[in-house]
This record gives C-alpha cells, structure tokens and sequence, in this order.
C-alpha cells in the first residue's frame, strides 16, 4: 500500500488530546510517479515512505527520486530498474517492472510477486547444490566409473560369451576407476583421505561395474502386446451386456 498522508503528533501533546490535522495529501500513479512532489516529499518525510510506504520501500531526494526496491533501484518515470535483474527469470525482462503494478509487485529487486515461488524453490536448490557439491560430484564420478567398467567389460570379454568374465572384468575396471577418480576428487577439494576411503571406493566401484556387466549381459527380451484386441462373436453379446448394466448402475446413482 501506498502512504497518502501522515499525521503528526507533538510529543508534548497528551494522549487523550485528539490530533485535529493532517499533513498534505499524497497521490501516486501506478507506477509510482508523484502527481505532486511537494506533498509527496511532505508526508514520505525523512524515510522517504510515500508510494508502497507501507511495504517501506524508500524515495528521497538522496535517492534522486528514485526508489530503493531491495537489491535495485527502481524509476517510476520510466516504470524500470536502473540496473538488470540479478535473478534469471525474476521476470519478463532484465529491467522490467511488473506490468500489472495494481495487483503485481518487486519489492526484492528479484522476482515479481507471481514468479516469487519460483524463484524461492531455485535460491533453494541452488542452496542445496552448493552445499552438497562435493557429495555430487563424488556420486557422479562413481556413476562415470560404472559406467567406463562396463564399456572395457564389454571389449576385454568380446571373444567370450561367458557372463563370469563381463562380471569379473567390470568388478576390477569399475574399481580402478572409481579409486582413481575419487582420489582426484578429493585432492580437488582438500579433502582429507583415509585407508578406508580407498577400501570403500574400491568395493563401491566394483560393485558398480560387476552390476552393470551382467546387466549387459542379459539377454534382450522383448514384451509382447496384441496390436488388436479381438472379441469373438459368440461373446460380443454378453460384453454388450455388462457395459449396459454398468451403465444402467451409474445412470441409478446420479438419479440418486
């Protein structure tokens, strides 16, 4: 809401004393242009608190008119941000103001009102991605492993159609793997490395990669459909039969 005038009350005056003024009347477009900057510089006051005043959004002379919307400055003249959104897609354009400014607001200088779900669940799952990036990418290094196990099963046991050796190879690839690109992760990020770090990258790669072979290995089965589902003559009759009574059933209960 907008601030449209204020009231001033000496400190002196007692409480019972009703105030019998107001200050000036203020008026705003819906941009937040001032119909008249003398009354509008009178009731924002120091804090500038005049259009969205009740959101406290601030417009002062300091401010050169312009008004502080969170993270930008916002010109209601022009009805844009001085400066590009630092969210992508807080709204339609990079300077942008909502063009529906009755029932829309960007009083964060990120997101207009109705993308503001949209751009929390981002912030939040941007937070999450930094937060766990090392959890990622160790979790994606794991799966490349796998991965380059099977492929190298699949060339070293090409000659031989036995699931032993795809399974046998993938193990021992999926483990060298998944060591070495684990070691380099960690030395990516200071990490401190243990005995057991080795031991548990050797058993999680080799079970990748074992897993993946003799998946590979299986034979490919294909599910059967009928491209036509045909219904004999003689039961035509009786499937005609059971629609009507469900039919019938249904027609019973709306009558209900």
């Amino acid at each position: 809401g907008d601030t449209l005038t204020t009231i001033t009350i000496p400190p002196a005056q007692a409480e019972t004393v009703n105030a019998t003024t107001i200050g000036p009347w203020s008026d705003y477009t819906e941009f937040g242009t001032p119909r008249d900057a003398a009354a509008t510089a009178a009731v924002g006051g120091p804090a500038g608190y005049g259009w969205l005043g009740a959101k406290e959004r601030s417009t002062t002379a300091e401010s050169a008119g312009l008004t502080l919307m969170g993270d930008r400055l916002y010109n209601g003249v022009t009805g844009r941000f001085t400066s590009p959104d630092p969210e992508p897609g807080g709204g339609t354009t990079a300077y942008g103001y909502p063009t529906d400014p009755i029932n829309q607001f960007d009083l964060n200088g990120h997101c207009w009102s109705w993308a503001q779900k949209a751009c929390d669940a981002a912030k939040s799952a941007g937070t999450w991605v930094s937060t766990n990036r090392r959890s990622i990418i160790h979790h994606a290094v794991l799966f490349a492993a796998g991965a380059g196990a099977v492929a190298l099963a699949g060339i070293v046991c090409a000659g031989t159609a036995g699931v032993g050796c795809v399974i046998m190879a993938g193990a021992l690839f999926g483990a060298a793997l998944n060591v070495t690109g684990q070691t380099a992760t960690s030395m990516m990020f200071r990490e401190r490395i243990r005995t057991r770090d080795y031991y548990l990258w050797m058993a999680q790669g080799a079970f990748a990669g074992a897993t993946g072979g003799y998946a590979k290995s299986l034979p490919k089965r294909r599910i059967w459909l009928p491209a036509k589902i045909k219904i004999a003559a003689h039961h035509r009759p009786h499937v005609v039969q059971v629609f009507s009574r469900m039919a019938s059933r249904m027609r019973d209960r709306f009558n209900d």
